[in-house]
Protein backbone atom coordinates (compact mmCIF):
# COMPACT_ATOMS: atom_id res chain seq x y z
CA UNK A 1 0.00 0.00 0.00
CA UNK A 2 1.01 3.70 -0.25
CA UNK A 3 1.12 6.28 2.55
CA UNK A 4 -0.15 3.88 4.95
CA UNK A 5 -4.25 4.67 5.01
CA UNK A 6 -6.07 3.58 8.23
CA UNK A 7 -7.79 0.40 6.22
CA UNK A 8 -3.97 -1.14 6.37
CA UNK A 9 -4.53 -3.00 8.98
CA UNK A 10 -7.93 -3.77 8.20
CA UNK A 11 -7.20 -6.61 6.16
CA UNK A 12 -6.28 -9.85 6.52
CA UNK A 13 -2.71 -10.12 6.27
CA UNK A 14 -2.28 -6.73 7.27
CA UNK A 15 -0.61 -4.76 4.48
CA UNK A 16 2.44 -3.49 4.18
CA UNK A 17 2.91 0.43 3.38
CA UNK A 18 5.62 2.77 2.04
CA UNK A 19 4.59 6.51 3.27
CA UNK A 20 5.85 9.50 1.33
CA UNK A 21 6.60 12.50 3.56
CA UNK A 22 3.50 14.53 2.50
CA UNK A 23 3.64 16.80 5.45
CA UNK A 24 6.99 17.98 3.84
CA UNK A 25 6.07 17.91 0.36
CA UNK A 26 2.88 20.17 1.41
CA UNK A 27 4.86 22.80 3.09
CA UNK A 28 7.57 22.40 0.40
CA UNK A 29 5.29 23.54 -1.98
CA UNK A 30 3.69 26.31 0.06
CA UNK A 31 6.98 27.77 0.58
CA UNK A 32 7.90 27.68 -3.05
CA UNK A 33 4.03 29.49 -4.11
CA UNK A 34 4.83 31.98 -0.69
CA UNK A 35 8.46 32.57 -2.70
CA UNK A 36 6.95 33.08 -6.17
CA UNK A 37 4.27 35.59 -4.75
CA UNK A 38 6.69 37.41 -3.61
CA UNK A 39 8.86 38.08 -6.67
CA UNK A 40 11.65 35.62 -5.08
CA UNK A 41 13.36 33.27 -7.16
CA UNK A 42 12.66 32.07 -10.42
CA UNK A 43 9.82 29.94 -12.58
CA UNK A 44 11.62 26.86 -12.45
CA UNK A 45 10.71 23.58 -11.05
CA UNK A 46 11.81 22.81 -7.89
CA UNK A 47 13.03 19.53 -6.67
CA UNK A 48 12.23 17.83 -4.11
CA UNK A 49 13.57 14.66 -2.54
CA UNK A 50 11.62 13.40 0.65
CA UNK A 51 12.97 10.06 2.83
CA UNK A 52 10.12 7.77 2.25
CA UNK A 53 9.84 4.81 5.09
CA UNK A 54 8.72 1.34 4.46
CA UNK A 55 6.22 -0.16 7.14
CA UNK A 56 6.58 -4.09 6.96
CA UNK A 57 3.76 -5.67 8.17
CA UNK A 58 1.91 -9.34 7.24
CA UNK A 59 1.47 -8.74 3.61
CA UNK A 60 5.47 -9.09 3.35
CA UNK A 61 7.83 -11.51 4.47
CA UNK A 62 11.62 -10.31 5.47
CA UNK A 63 13.71 -12.46 5.16
CA UNK A 64 16.92 -13.57 7.06
CA UNK A 65 20.20 -12.63 5.38
CA UNK A 66 22.00 -14.77 7.43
Amino acid sequence: GIDDLPTATAFSPRLTAAVQPTAEMGQAAVDLVLRRLHGEGDAAPMHFLGEPRLIVRDSCQVLDPS
